[in-house]
């Protein structure tokens, strides 16, 4: 398979390629294309999450149904986004509007 883009978007590619299986059979778990994402905040696992925003710098909440709380926040490049406060977890990762820069 060809992978394009930039080095790490390569690498994420193939990862995500590399653990459909995984991603299949774990309930909650999504690929949201070039990396890890969940649906489901009642099902993942929170240390696999914080494993995966450690060493991939991304991780997505796809189709997430209940927000408790919005809080605007300005990303490091200045791009104003939102975090998303939920009874799941009280440290939530931050669910940003605008697509991640790789």
């Amino acid at each position: 398979m060809t992978y394009y883009g930039s080095e790490k978007q390569q690498r994420l590619q193939r990862q995500s390629d590399e653990a459909q299986n995984m991603i299949a059979a774990t309930p909650g778990l999504v690929q949201a294309g070039r990396f890890f994402s969940t649906d489901n905040l009642d099902l993942i696992d929170w240390a696999f999450v914080d494993e995966r925003l450690a060493k991939d710098g991304v991780f997505g909440f796809r189709m997430v149904r209940q927000c408790g709380s919005k809080t605007s926040v300005k990303d490091s490049d200045g791009t104003t986004g939102w975090t998303c406060g939920t009874s799941a977890r009280p440290r939530a990762a931050p669910q940003w509007q605008h697509a991640p820069q790789f």
